[in-house]
């Protein structure tokens, strides 16, 4: 008998978070070739650059850049969510709920009124419409909708394009429209999403106030 063993190279790429990427040396030369100034006096042309490409692809007036995820996060609830009875409507399973420290409630006096997250991502619209509080001065105020795209906890799941298109606040029902509700977006994986998209600019994304890549 004769044996012989097959050895076969696997390269394994880690998709779990984007940190985890590890920098070419292409991306180490540009990092150490790149024009730098002072971001505080609006002097850092590669941040300005940056900043100015990023708010082109989402049709957007402006982007901010910051260090994390949850800084990202933080700014997009707190831009609505200005006072301190406001109230934000989120799954249960999202990244803002679990991994931040309560910081929403800590920085911000906001409340979280949490909806059962489904499988694909997504939660139950009716039970959006359902959650939005009346008027009453016993009672937080809902400013704001926060989606997860794609979905961190639930291993990076890509919500139904379906889905998306029903739940900006245009596409609700006039009591959003009244309310003046505002739906931000939360896309850390953006890039790897519009894989099933034609273009991150489209219309979900427009109708987001706020977007955080």
């Amino acid at each position: 008998e004769s044996s012989c063993s097959q050895t076969v190279n696997t390269k394994i790429i880690d998709l779990r978070t984007d940190v985890l990427t590890k920098q070419s040396n292409e991306m180490m030369n540009f990092m150490m070739e790149a024009e730098v100034g002072d971001d505080v006096f609006e002097e850092d042309p590669t941040t300005i650059a940056l900043q100015d490409k990023v708010s082109k692809l989402l049709g957007k007036e402006a982007a901010l850049f910051v260090l994390s995820g949850t800084m990202g996060n933080l700014l997009c609830v707190m831009t609505h969510c200005n006072e301190r009875d406001s109230e934000v409507i989120l799954g249960d399973q999202s990244h803002i709920h679990i991994w931040e420290q309560g910081n929403i409630a800590q920085l911000g006096g906001i409340h979280s009124h949490t909806l059962a997250t489904l499988q694909d991502g997504t939660f139950d619209l009716e039970e959006v419409k359902a959650a939005v509080r009346p008027y009453n001065v016993h009672l937080p105020v809902t400013k704001l909708v926060c989606i997860e795209n794609t979905h961190n906890q639930l291993g990076g799941k890509i919500l139904p394009l379906q889905w998306l298109d029903k739940v900006t606040p245009g596409q609700m029902d006039k009591t959003f429209l009244l309310r003046g509700l505002k739906a931000a977006a939360g896309l850390s994986r953006l890039l790897y999403h519009t894989a099933t998209r034609s273009t991150p600019n489209d219309p979900f994304y427009s109708a987001s106030s706020e977007i955080f890549i």
